[in-house]
């Protein structure tokens, strides 16, 4: 049975699950910083996402912007 929407179930440190996707978390150096996923996106490349935030708040610099796509509109 997959989770209600607005239940969250912990998948791996700072990423959770609930019935609309993923959310990942960082929190790093007083900053919190986080990011909605698909289903469909994979354990990894979240993880990826979190290294390159953790990365960004040592170098000072401002979150990552993502590209508009169509994809992200539907």
């Amino acid at each position: 049975m997959s989770p209600r929407k607005g239940k969250r179930e912990r998948k791996a440190p700072g990423i959770y699950a609930d019935g609309a996707g993923f959310e990942a978390v960082v929190k790093h150096r007083r900053q919190r910083r986080s990011l909605r996923f698909p289903k469909t996106t994979t354990l990894a490349d979240m993880q990826a996402w979190q290294r390159r935030q953790r990365a960004l708040i040592d170098l000072g610099q401002p979150q990552e912007l993502r590209a508009a796509t169509l994809q992200d509109d539907i």
